[in-house]
């Protein structure tokens, strides 16, 4: 698959229908993992560009209660930082 050179990572968010019925829902928890990834997403460009490599990343909400945007920033963060570690870890 070829992503754009421009942007090192593609995101897919979702939320599944099964666990939040309601269209609302499902789109707070979507708009709220745009924007914690959007506000921390240069932390995984930084290696990525310098070393012209590309990612293709899917963030899947699995939980069955509605979490607050700094439960899932905290958790989005931890996200990123543990693949900028196994991203390191293999290119070292």
């Amino acid at each position: 698959m070829k992503l754009d050179c421009n942007y090192p990572v593609q995101v897919l968010i979702n939320v599944s229908q099964h666990n939040f019925r309601k269209a609302v829902d499902r789109n707070l928890l979507k708009r709220r993992m745009r924007e914690t990834y959007r506000k921390n997403k240069h932390q995984l460009y930084e290696p990525l560009t310098l070393n012209k490599k590309q990612y293709a990343l899917s963030l899947v909400y699995i939980g069955k209660n509605i979490a607050n945007y700094q439960d899932i920033e905290t958790i989005i963060i931890t996200i990123i930082q543990r693949l900028i570690k196994e991203y390191e870890k293999n290119i070292g």
